[in-house]
């Protein structure tokens, strides 16, 4: 058994492949085996792949018709010989020190998962982003660093970054929990949520030992088809929530997070895409009453808007122009209640700032009273050392029964 089975799916990246593989075979770690499926590649994507395992022998080639990245995934892990498995795409890199450096913790603190930190390469601007939210874990505060925890310990499960690149997972708590990628695009979204779930101990290391490329041609980025899958993803995270019995516990947050990827998703696709996305959109929120609850949703309000504007509209364009009519009027609102909220919150500043400043004054009175006390102390040591310092009450101490 090798230390670290290192899956790499492929599909038309021969510009990017060679820095890639490059990273992973001088690993500091030796101890590794890479398993590179190739999905159909068009391109001279296989022949790279096979002169390079012609020289490195841990290097194994499937090769698979044009599936997706979540099958190349899954084909990859029905051959890891590892202890722990890492994924890494095609177009990115990882740091040389990365395998030894999680190896270490992982077993260390013997953990199911260990998440670990990004920088953003954006390929068009040739710059590096160190900062972005989602690949340093920022919205966890560093509370986490070096410790372990599970999901209940996380105040928003959301704000964690999906990316299955963006961890190392125990084989045999892979196989324990017998979960696969799904046939559909944001395949990372249910990998990752049905093991965080059910993940015991879990770590965060802050090392940025990932690069992931920013490209424009990118599935990600492109604004392309696998758009028309958000709306699939974000039902099995609901799902995958439900079927651990958690569904009433975060439902305002998967609620918001469904309708959030959606709506970004449908002004995010190609336009000759957006009529397709928009009939789906509306087949999909036609039962949005069973989920949705005014009392228990904070942003129930504009869920009814939309789910009102895509009901009655007749074509995605009336639908846009409803939306953008809408976006206004919600924007006045949140405007409104947000200058409410700081005109309460000013009027309790205020009021505190008034409080403080009569503890203030009143503080300075009894600084006054303690330093008049202070000096009535010494005067009255003083007046006690004095005497008993005299001459007279030496004399008379012969006289003076003590007590």
């Amino acid at each position: 058994m090798v230390k670290i089975s290192i899956i790499v799916p492929v599909y038309n990246t021969e510009h990017y492949l060679e820095q890639c593989l490059d990273s992973i075979i001088n690993q500091t770690l030796e101890d590794i085996e890479i398993i590179c499926v190739n999905d159909g590649s068009t391109d001279n994507s296989l022949s790279v792949l096979e002169e390079y395992a012609s020289k490195d022998n841990r290097i194994k080639i499937i090769n698979q018709e044009n599936e997706g990245q979540g099958f190349a995934r899954n084909n990859g892990l029905k051959s890891v010989n590892g202890e722990y498995v890492l994924f890494v795409d095609s177009d990115d890199w990882i740091e040389l020190n990365t395998c030894e450096a999680l190896y270490k913790k992982a077993n260390e603190l013997d953990l199911d998962m260990l998440f670990f930190c990004a920088t953003r390469y954006i390929e068009d601007e040739d710059k590096y982003d160190y900062t972005f939210g989602d690949y340093n874990y920022s919205s966890l505060g560093g509370k986490f660093w070096n410790r372990i925890f599970t999901y209940k310990d996380v105040p928003n499960i959301f704000k964690v970054a999906v990316s299955a690149c963006l961890k190392l997972y125990n084989t045999d708590f892979l196989k324990k929990s017998d979960v696969h990628f799904p046939n559909n695009f944001f395949e990372d979204n249910f990998f990752f949520y049905s093991l965080f779930l059910k993940a015991e101990k879990l770590s965060i290391v802050e090392n940025q030992f990932y690069n992931r490329r920013i490209r424009d041609d990118s599935t990600t980025q492109s604004g392309g088809r696998a758009f028309m899958d958000s709306i699939i993803a974000a039902n099995q995270i609901i799902d995958i929530f439900k079927d651990n019995g958690l569904f009433e516990q975060y439902r305002n947050q998967l609620l918001r997070k469904k309708f959030n990827s959606n709506i970004s998703r449908f002004f995010g696709i190609d336009d000759s895409l957006k009529e397709e996305y928009w009939s789906k959109l509306k087949e999909d929120f036609k039962d949005y009453k069973k989920y949705y609850d005014e009392e228990k949703d904070s942003f129930y309000y504009i869920i009814v808007d939309f789910y009102n504007n895509l009901i009655k509209s007749k074509n995605y364009k009336e639908f846009i122009e409803s939306e953008s009519v809408d976006l206004k009027s919600r924007h006045d609102n949140i405007k409104e209640k947000y200058e409410s909220l700081d005109k309460e919150s000013n009027n309790k500043i205020n009021a505190l700032n008034e409080k403080n400043k009569d503890l203030e004054e009143e503080y300075e009175e009894l600084e006054k009273e303690n330093e008049q006390l202070n000096e009535e102390i010494n005067e009255l040591s003083k007046f006690k050392r004095d005497v008993l310092n005299s001459r007279s009450w030496r004399i008379t101490k012969p006289f003076r029964r003590e007590k």
